[in-house]
């Protein structure tokens, strides 16, 4: 009695030929459709993420000016497509970042020298917005009041 039970719960143990073939199936299915939403999705995606980085990083140039007192600014260097975060008082670069390249800073309007700083209360040199594109020609810009308010609008 004991043998036909082992055996029976080794062969109910697993999965057929069949059952695997349909798991597969189904898995490929779903790729074949996923995968090209997915390419079509992924522009507006980087552009969503880079958007958000630069609004990162302008708070966090906001954040280090409040925190240690100084004037720290973002310069944008449209040919490069990058920005740099520097300490105005002692001249020294926090962080420089180069932008996606599927990403471009399409105009800086407001900013004089395409650059804004910071002061020791976290307000802005000045008003401005930072438009960005991506490679379909969808933008997003990105809005820094004197305030230091910085948000980004779609």
């Amino acid at each position: 009695m004991t043998n036909t039970k082992l055996q029976i719960n080794k062969i109910t143990k697993g999965f057929t030929l069949v059952e695997l073939l349909t798991i597969i199936a189904i898995i490929g299915i779903v790729s074949a459709i996923s995968i090209p939403m997915y390419r079509q999705l992924r522009p507006n995606l980087d552009l969503n993420a880079v958007a958000r980085d630069i609004t990162s990083d302008l708070r966090y140039a906001q954040q280090l000016a409040v925190t240690e007192q100084d004037i720290h600014s973002v310069n944008f260097d449209i040919l490069a497509n990058s920005y740099t975060i520097i300490n105005e008082d002692s001249a020294i670069t926090v962080k420089t970042v180069s932008i996606n390249p599927q990403i471009v800073i399409s105009t800086i309007n407001d900013l004089t020298g395409n650059s804004v700083s910071f002061n020791a209360t976290g307000g802005a040199s000045e008003s401005g917005i930072i438009t960005l594109t991506n490679i379909d020609n969808v933008t997003t810009t990105i809005e820094i009041k004197p305030s230091g308010y910085v948000k980004i609008q779609n």
